[in-house]
C-alpha cells in the first residue's frame, strides 16, 4: 500500500535515499538475566557489544541499542574497575553514546518493569534514554481468515492521557515516548513491515494504526523488513522464515526508487535487526553477519542511496524535509510478499491435511472420524477436558463417557508440633475399598493458599472432585493459619512440614488407598513444604514428587532479588529462618523420582533459572547432579531426557499451557509403581 505524500515534499531534482537504522534488543530472563550474577559471562557479552559498536562506527552506521532490565542491572553490577579500560574509563553505556554516537532506547516486555522503569535504569547509568519505544505488539491473527486484529498498543504500553508512562518498580519515574519503532506480531511472522514515517491513529479509540493522524503525539518510523539471515539465521525466535539476506530488502527498496517503481517524492526507511548476543551455541550469526550486512550496503552508502541514521534523526529529517507529511510503502510491494503471506496465513488459519494421509506430529494421535490430530491423552500434560473426561489407554483419545461417582469425606489430623487440628478432605471413587484400592495424590497448594479453595476452582483441571472421578484418591488440606485451620501461618517451614508428614501417614493407612501408589503433588510455593517433608521424613511411603513450577529459594519467594519477586516479607539475611524454607536445598535430599513441570513463561518468576537449579539439585550425583533422586525429568520423558542436568545456555525444553492433572499422574504411577 502506498500512502499519499506531499507533491512538494523533498528535493524534486534528486531521488530520495533509504534511511537505514540498525537496532538490537535484549530481553528479560534467560541468558541476559544470568549476566547479573556472572561477571565472566557479562565480560564476554560486553566484549561482543564493544566489537559490534566499533564495527558499526567504522562503517559510519549508528545503532539504536534497546534494553530490557536484565542487562541494565548487569551493567550496574559489573561496570567498574579494569573492565572500563576498553571504553575510555566509562561504563559501556556512556561510552557507546558519548564516544561512539549510538543511541539507547528502552525495550520492555512489561512483566515487572515498564518503559518508565527502564528509562530510570538507563538514567542511573548516566545516560539519557531516547524517546523511542523499542518494540511493541500491534497485530494478532483475527477470528476471520485473512483479517488481522490491531491491538491497543497505547494501553499495553501504559501511556496516560498526558502521553506519559509512570514507573511500576520506580513509581516516581516518568518517561514520555515519542517514536514508535518495530510494531510487531507475536512470533514476528507478520510485523508491521512498512517503510516510511507517519503519525498513527489511536487504535484504542477505534482507529487504524496505518492511518495518518496529524494530531497524534506519536510518530512511527516504518521498519521495512528488519530481519536478515546474516544477522538472525534462517528463522527467527518465533520460528517464522527469514526471507532476505545480505540486506536484500534495502537493496530491493533502493532499486524500486531508482527505477521509478515507487513515488520519487516518498520518504523511505528500513531497519536492520542485530542479535544482542555473543557467539552462543544454536543462536545463529552475530558479528560476522553484521560485517557481511555492512559490506553488502557499502556501494549504496557511497552513492548516497542509503543513509545511516538513528530513529530520532530520521524523524527530524522527515519533519524538516518532508514537512511531516505521511509516507508509507507496504510490504505487499516487495518480491517476498506472496511467500510471506502464505506462511502467515498457514500459521494463523491453516487447515491441517487429513492425518489418515500425512500422520500426526509426535505427541498427537489421529481421530479417523474427524481426520484430524488431537493430543495423546496418555502423555503427561495432555489432560482430558471435563466434557470428555476418560482417557482411552488403547487409542489415546479422550472419551465422552461417564466418569465414576465420587465420594468425599472431611477429616482432621493433629499437627504434632503446633498442636493444631488440620482440616482436610479426601475425594475418591465410590466403589473404592479394601478390595479395590486406588492410586492416591496428596496435593500441596501454592503460595500461602488453602487446599479448600480448590473445591470451587474455576480451573477445572485443578478440581479435586473431577480429578478423583478419573480414578484417584485426591487429598486436599489447610495447613496452620490457612482456610479452615486455626493457628499461625508458618510459610511452609518445619511446623507445616511436620503436619504434612502426619497427614501422609494417616492417608496411607486407609483401605481405599493403594499405599504402593501414593504420590505428592505441589503447586508453586507448595514445593517448599513438599520437598521439606520428603527430605526430613524419607521413610514416608511417597512414590514420586510432582512439582508444578515451584520456586527454588529466598531469591524467588522473599523479595530478595533485584526483581523483587515473592510473596513473603522476611529479613533476607535471616539464614536460620530461611533454612526451613528453601526448596532447592531440600531437593538435594529428596530420594524419590521427581518430575518438574515448567512452562516457557513461569507463572511467577521472570525466568526459568530456578527450574534448572531445582532439577540439577535433585538429579542423582551419579548422573552429574547434586541429589539423591533415582529419576528426574522436566515435562516428561517424551519432552526431555531423564536424569539430565542443565545450564542457562543449555536449558531443558519448556512448553506452553501445561496441565499437571491426572493426564500426568497416570503415566507416572505406571512408570514408578513397584
Amino acid at each position: 500500500m502506498l500512502m499519499g505524500c506531499d507533491d512538494d515534499a523533498g528535493d524534486s531534482d534528486a531521488l530520495p535515499p533509504v534511511y537505514v537504522t540498525f537496532y538490537s534488543h535484549n530481553e528479560e530472563g534467560g541468558y541476559w538475566e544470568s549476566l547479573v550474577d556472572d561477571s565472566v559471562a557479562y565480560g564476554e557479552y560486553r566484549a561482543d557489544l564493544v566489537a559490534k559498536i566499533t564495527l558499526l562506527r567504522q562503517h559510519g552506521a549508528v545503532l539504536n541499542w534497546e534494553s530490557d532490565h536484565s542487562v541494565l542491572r548487569a551493567m550496574a553490577a559489573h561496570e567498574q574497575g579494569a573492565l572500563l579500560d576498553e571504553t575510555q574509563g566509562k561504563n559501556v553505556l556512556a561510552w557507546m553514546v558519548e564516544d561512539m554516537g549510538m543511541v539507547v532506547d528502552p525495550h520492555g516486555h512489561l512483566t515487572t518493569y515498564n518503559y518508565a522503569d527502564l528509562a530510570h535504569l538507563i538514567q542511573e547509568l548516566g545516560v539519557s534514554p531516547s524517546g523511542v519505544v523499542g518494540g511493541f505488539a500491534i497485530y494478532a491473527c483475527g477470528a476471520t481468515e485473512g483479517v488481522f486484529d490491531q491491538l491497543d498498543w497505547r494501553a499495553a504500553l501504559e501511556i496516560d492521557e498526558e502521553g506519559l508512562i509512570h514507573g511500576r518498580a520506580y513509581p516516581e519515574a516518568t518517561w514520555r515516548p515519542v517514536v514508535l519503532a518495530q510494531p510487531a506480531m507475536r512470533g514476528h511472522s507478520l510485523d508491521e513491515f512498512s517503510s516510511g514515517v507517519w503519525r498513527p491513529e489511536d487504535v484504542g479509540e477505534g482507529g487504524d494504526f496505518l492511518i495518518h493522524d496529524p494530531d497524534s503525539e506519536f510518530i512511527t518510523v516504518g521498519q521495512g523488513y528488519p530481519h536478515d539471515r546474516n544477522n538472525i539465521g534462517d528463522v527467527n525466535s518465533g520460528g517464522a522464515t527469514i526471507w532476505y539476506e545480505d540486506a536484500a530488502y534495502v537493496r530491493e527498496l533502493s532499486e524500486k526508487i531508482q527505477s521509478g517503481t515507487v513515488p520519487a517524492n516518498g520518504f523511505y526507511t528500513a531497519s536492520i535487526h542485530l542479535r544482542d548476543l555473543p557467539e552462543l551455541p544454536g543462536m545463529g550469526p552475530t558479528i560476522d553477519g553484521l560485517r557481511a550486512t555492512l559490506e553488502a550496503l557499502t556501494e549504496l552508502v557511497a552513492d548516497g542511496r542509503v543513509i545511516y541514521m538513528d530513529y530520532e534523526e530520521v524523524v527530524e529529517v522527515w519533519e524538516d524535509t518532508h514537512h511531516g507529511m505521511p509516507s508509507r510503502l507496504g510490504i505487499e510491494e516487495f518480491s517476498i510478499y506472496d511467500d510471506l503471506m502464505a506462511e502467515v496465513n498457514e500459521l494463523c488459519w491453516g487447515e491441517q491435511e487429513s492425518c489418515l494421509v500425512v500422520g500426526c506430529p509426535e505427541g498427537e494421535v489421529c481421530v479417523p472420524e474427524a481426520e484430524r490430530c488431537v493430543p495423546d491423552c496418555r502423555i503427561p500434560g495432555n489432560t482430558c477436558p471435563e466434557q470428555m473426561p476418560v482417557c482411552d489407554e488403547q487409542t489415546g483419545f479422550c472419551q465422552a463417557g461417564t466418569a465414576v461417582d465420587v465420594t468425599s469425606v472431611e477429616f482432621l489430623v493433629t499437627n504434632p508440633t503446633s498442636g493444631v487440628d488440620w482440616w482436610a478432605k479426601a475425594f475418591y471413587p465410590s466403589d473404592a475399598g479394601s478390595a479395590k484400592r486406588y492410586p492416591t495424590m496428596v496435593k500441596v497448594p501454592g503460595g500461602s493458599g488453602a487446599g479448600s479453595a480448590s473445591e470451587d476452582s474455576p480451573d477445572l483441571d485443578r478440581r479435586p472432585d473431577l480429578q478423583a472421578a478419573e480414578g484417584y484418591v485426591v487429598v486436599i488440606f489447610d495447613a496452620d493459619g490457612r482456610g479452615n485451620t486455626a493457628g499461625t501461618e508458618d510459610y511452609c517451614g518445619h511446623i507445616h512440614q511436620d503436619g504434612l508428614a502426619v497427614l501422609i501417614e494417616t492417608v496411607a493407612s486407609w483401605d481405599v488407598v493403594d499405599v504402593d501408589r501414593l504420590a505428592l503433588f505441589t503447586s508453586s510455593y507448595g514445593i517448599t513444604m513438599g520437598s521439606g517433608v520428603l527430605a526430613r521424613y524419607p521413610e514416608l511411603p511417597v512414590l514420586f514428587l510432582l512439582d508444578w513450577e515451584g520456586p527454588a529459594n529466598r531469591m524467588d519467594t522473599g523479595h530478595c532479588d533485584a526483581d523483587n519477586t515473592g510473596h513473603i516479607t522476611h529479613d533476607c539475611d535471616d539464614d536460620l529462618w530461611w533454612s526451613e524454607r528453601e526448596a532447592a536445598v531440600f531437593m538435594t535430599q529428596v530420594a524419590v523420582p521427581y518430575l518438574r513441570m515448567q512452562e516457557v513463561q513461569d507463572h511467577a518468576q521472570p525466568d526459568n533459572l530456578h527450574a534448572i537449579l531445582m532439577v540439577n539439585n535433585a538429579t542423582h550425583t551419579s548422573h552429574g547432579g547434586g541429589g539423591l533422586s533415582p529419576w528426574t525429568c522436566v515435562n516428561g520423558p517424551e519432552v526431555n531426557p531423564i536424569n539430565t542436568t542443565y545450564s542457562e545456555t543449555e536449558p531443558p525444553v519448556y512448553q506452553q499451557d501445561l496441565s499437571a492433572g491426572p493426564g500426568v499422574w497416570g503415566p507416572m504411577f505406571t512408570l514408578h509403581a513397584p
